[in-house]
């Protein structure tokens, strides 16, 4: 039997969801499915620069460049900051495994803190 909700807060999900997203929006902006042409505006989609929307969803971010606005995707994830290769360092959560399958959440790394070692 299908859960489907048993993945809206599985990380490995929501990044791979926006990932999709970022690339169907820099398609917008590229005109084109090429990647040749629309791996250029993948920073932009994700970029915090002055002015931008923040959108939340493909739709949300459609509509904004439709509109003409800048935009600034949030992902599922998270915040989405590349570094000069379009990688991108999210946070790492630890977890415990407990009593009938919990996993509580024990610490948090930071994308920024894992930013700070990149050589």
């Amino acid at each position: 039997m299908s859960q489907p909700e048993q993945w809206s807060k599985d990380p490995y999900t929501e990044t791979d969801y926006d990932a999709i997203v970022m690339m169907g929006l820099a398609m917008i902006m590229a005109k084109t499915p090429d990647p040749a042409f629309y791996n250029k505006y993948i920073p932009q989609v994700v970029a915090d620069s002055a002015g931008a929307i923040e959108v939340r969803s493909y739709k949300e971010g459609r509509d904004a460049l439709a509109a003409g606005k800048t935009i600034h995707y949030v992902g599922a994830g998270g915040p989405i900051v590349l570094d000069q290769y379009h990688n991108a360092s999210g946070a790492f959560e630890l977890v415990g495994f407990g009593a009938n399958g919990a996993t509580p959440q024990l610490d948090t790394v930071s994308a920024a803190d894992i930013a700070k070692l990149h050589v």
